[in-house]
């Protein structure tokens, strides 16, 4: 008899949930949250992290960067 492995129960997992829709948020969940305006960053704002960051690519510290803002505890 042949043993099932993890990977193949996990892929098997998956597809059931996207071929269901279970994976995807039902339009009344997605309804439950606000969509008032994020507040506005301006370039200015943002310009030392380009310029950090455009730096450390030239120098060769890093091949590129992704750069996550937060602010009140949101992103």
């Amino acid at each position: 008899m042949k043993r099932i492995s993890f990977n193949n129960i996990l892929n098997i997992l998956i597809y059931f949930l996207l071929s269901t829709g279970l994976w995807n948020p039902s339009p009344a969940t997605a309804a439950n949250f606000s969509l008032s305006s994020p507040p506005q960053l301006r370039d200015d704002q943002l310009a030392p992290i380009a310029a950090l960051v455009e730096k450390a690519i030239r120098d060769g510290k890093t091949p590129g960067a992704v750069v996550l803002v937060g602010n009140d505890e949101r992103v």
